[in-house]
């Protein structure tokens, strides 16, 4: 992939800023994914009320592997692509942490 297929975007995801570099064609998917993520957040952080973002984070991250295994479980071929593009999203994130 070349850089010139690469942008800069900045998601903000639980009231913080990840400014990150990207493959032009998961932007879009990246900005739902994090509408998804603060919108499952609040709800969360409301409705249990006295509890840290990185436990509520944390359950959100138990519960999308738990859908994950589910899709796999139930592989008709289109779970192996999921969990490519699911993996690159995930190495794109580690660079990203790993350079802060």
């Amino acid at each position: 992939m070349t850089d010139a297929m690469k942008q800069n975007i900045n998601l903000k995801i639980g009231g913080l800023e990840y400014p990150l570099t990207i493959d032009s064609e998961l932007e879009e998917g990246m900005r739902e994914a994090a509408e998804r993520i603060n919108k499952e957040m609040g709800y969360l952080m409301d409705h249990y009320g006295n509890t840290t973002k990185e436990k509520v984070l944390c359950m959100m991250l138990l519960r999308t592997e738990m859908k994950l295994l589910e899709i796999q479980k139930n592989d008709t071929g289109e779970a192996s692509v999921l969990k490519n593009e699911v993996d690159a999203i995930n190495s794109e994130l580690e660079d990203y942490l790993h350079s802060r």
